[in-house]
């Protein structure tokens, strides 16, 4: 069990512990736009390589230059000139063709590919809500589940074409759900990589994502490992995590006609540190919302436990 600090607690929750909004802004886009100079992701070999053909392409330019200061007496003739803008026509050609295909064509065709299948992912989830609520749950809570996966799988892909996260390197989803009726617990019941172990129970008052459905309202850390906060900075496996940001969502009922409870929450996990950048992850979370709105359908046939939320 880890003891968590109350005063660091009690920062955390006023986010008086999360970084400023500059901070946000200035190692925002130093992890999501400075790797787009040179590939899309932020590595010494993408880096050298960017480098080295900016430096190569200003070396070509100026070779009328290099040849007058090695040799003073000679002056270019035009045949030569037009040899020397010949090549560099070609290799500022070979940059225009490299950047559209790999920066502007590719993610605009893998896009696509993503939009249209999120589509008929959500088309054939409605077709299966139609059918479950004339079943009796008890009976079909294998069907129940499997459609369970697919809406996290849908809740990770809406927001990996909402961030730009084409390749789908980056962003992982999982799902926690209170594991019995006082909510002391929460469990991890499904993730959408499937290397990744579920079933684990926590104490709840140990993990971020209880105090995110206490207050009823979306969390963003836009750096597990290195933001301040009072929460162990290990993985529920006791290793250190391969995520650095967090996007946790409450799952908020609002359907019943007594207080709003929270059913449990969406934890989207990114490798890359402020990807939910610069703001608190508000617009990713109106993409997403008929996902998980969907997602709490499907919970709330198995009848979850419910925690009452502080505030709205």
């Amino acid at each position: 069990m880890t003891t968590l600090d109350p005063e660091q607690l009690g920062k955390w929750r006023r986010r008086e512990l999360s970084p400023s909004r500059l901070s946000r802004v200035l190692w925002g886009f130093w992890y999501n736009h400075v790797p787009r100079l040179s590939g899309w992701t932020i590595s010494l070999p993408h880096l050298a390589f960017g480098v080295t053909r900016g430096l190569c392409l200003i070396a070509v330019t100026l070779a009328p230059v290099w040849v007058k200061f090695y040799d003073k007496s000679t002056t270019l003739s035009w045949s030569e000139a037009l040899a020397y803008s010949s090549i560099i026509s070609v290799l500022l050609l070979y940059a225009h063709v490299y950047d559209k295909i790999v920066r502007d064509y590719k993610p605009k065709t893998i896009g696509q590919h993503l939009k249209t299948r999120l589509s008929l992912e959500l088309c054939g989830i409605t077709r299966n809500l139609h059918v479950l609520v004339k079943l009796k749950t008890k009976d079909h809570q294998p069907k129940i589940d499997n459609v369970r996966e697919k809406m996290l799988v849908g809740i990770r892909d809406a927001a990996r074409f909402h961030l730009g996260d084409y390749e789908g390197t980056c962003l992982d989803a999982s799902l926690l759900l209170f594991d019995d009726r006082e909510c002391s617990r929460m469990k991890i019941v499904d993730r959408t990589m499937s290397s990744r172990g579920t079933g684990k129970t926590e104490l709840s008052c140990d993990l971020m994502a209880f105090y995110v459905a206490k207050e009823a309202k979306h969390r963003v850390i836009q750096d597990f490992l290195y933001e301040r906060h009072p929460f162990s900075k290990k993985g529920l496996s006791g290793e250190i995590p391969t995520y650095r940001s967090l996007l946790l969502i409450p799952l908020l009922d609002t359907s019943s006609e007594g207080p709003d409870t929270c059913i449990g929450v969406v934890a989207l996990e990114s490798t890359r540190p402020y990807h939910f950048w610069p703001g608190n992850g508000e617009d990713l979370v109106v993409q997403v919302q008929p996902y998980c709105s969907l997602l709490m359908f499907f919970l709330n046939l198995g009848e979850p436990h419910r925690l009452g939320c502080d505030s709205k």
